[in-house]
C-alpha cells in the first residue's frame, strides 16, 4: 500500500478519534451510567443487595441505548472517514489505485469501529462496578429473566461479542451503500442502516434468527443462551450470520472495486 495514502488516512483518523464527538461519546455514557444507577437504585425488585454486575448488564443489553446511542454514534465516524472533500479525492486519483484506496477506508472503518467499542465497553463496565462494587454473581434474586438462567461473566462475554461484530456489521453496511450510490451517498447510508436498527427493535429475535440472521444484531439474543450448553457453542450459532454477512458485504467491495466511484462525494 502506497506511503502517501497510508499517512493520509493515518492522519485521518487522529483527527476523527480525537475530536470533540469522542469527548460527548465518554460524557453521555457517563450520563447513562448515572441514570441507571438512579433507576436500579429506586427499583421495586427485593431480595439481595444489587452489585456492579446488575448495572452494566442492565445497560449493555438495552436495546435502546445499543441501537440508538451506540450504533449511530459509529456511524458518525464512518461518515466522517467516508467524507472526503477535494483533498481526499486528490489524494486517491493522484494514486490511480483503488484497491489501495479501498483497503484503507476499510481499515480505517474497521479499526475505528473496533476502538471505540473497547472504550465504551470499559468505560461502562469500570463505571458500573465504581458505582455499585464487584459480586461474584447477580446481586438482585431475580425471578425470571436470562438472568435465572447464567451467569454474569457469561452474559457479558456473549454482548462484548455482539457488540463488536455489530459495530464492523453496522459500519460495513455504511461503507458499502457509500461506495455503491452516486447522489446523496451519505444519506442512503444512513436511510439503510437505521432501517435496520430499527428493525432489530421492533421485531422479535426469533423471527430475525430464524428468518433474517444476517440482519439479526439485537442484544436480546443473550436470553437464548439457556439452549446450550456453553459459551463458544452459542456464540457460533447465534454469530454466524452478522460474520457471514460482514464477509459478504467486503466480497462484494472487492470483488466490484473496479466499478467504484471515486467522486461523488
Amino acid at each position: 500500500m502506497d506511503k502517501r495514502l497510508q499517512n493520509y488516512y493515518r492522519q485521518k483518523m487522529k483527527v476523527t478519534i480525537f475530536s470533540k464527538r469522542t469527548m460527548i461519546l465518554i460524557l453521555a455514557t457517563i450520563g447513562i451510567l448515572l441514570m441507571e444507577n438512579i433507576i436500579l437504585g429506586n427499583s421495586r425488585m427485593r431480595g439481595g443487595q444489587s452489585n456492579g454486575w446488575d448495572l452494566l448488564l442492565s445497560i449493555l443489553k438495552n436495546n435502546n441505548y445499543y441501537l440508538f446511542f451506540f450504533l449511530p454514534y459509529l456511524l458518525l465516524y464512518s461518515y466522517e472517514i467516508c467524507h472526503e472533500q477535494n483533498v481526499g479525492r486528490y489524494v486517491a486519483l493522484r494514486l490511480g489505485r483503488r484497491f489501495n484506496w479501498l483497503a484503507s477506508k476499510v481499515l480505517s472503518i474497521l479499526t475505528v469501529g473496533t476502538l471505540f467499542t473497547v472504550l465504551y465497553l470499559v468505560l461502562v463496565t469500570m463505571g458500573a462496578f465504581l458505582l455499585q462494587g464487584y459480586g461474584s454473581h447477580w446481586g438482585i434474586d431475580y425471578e425470571f429473566g436470562y438472568q435465572t438462567l447464567i451467569i454474569p461473566v457469561v452474559a457479558y462475554g456473549a454482548l462484548s461479542i455482539r457488540y463488536l461484530l455489530s459495530a464492523w456489521f453496522i459500519t460495513s453496511v455504511y461503507l458499502l451503500v457509500f461506495r455503491h450510490t452516486r447522489k446523496n451517498q451519505h444519506v442512503k447510508a444512513f436511510m439503510v442502516c437505521f432501517l435496520i436498527l430499527f428493525a432489530n427493535r421492533l421485531v422479535s429475535v426469533n423471527f430475525l434468527m430464524q428468518w433474517l440472521p444476517f440482519l439479526s444484531i439485537s442484544t436480546d439474543y443473550v436470553a437464548l443462551i439457556r439452549e446450550h450448553q456453553g459459551l463458544p457453542q452459542f456464540l457460533f450459532r447465534y454469530n454466524t450470520g452478522v460474520m457471514a454477512s460482514i464477509i459478504s458485504m467486503y466480497s462484494v467491495l472487492w470483488f466490484t472495486n473496479k466499478k467504484i466511484e471515486l467522486g461523488n462525494e
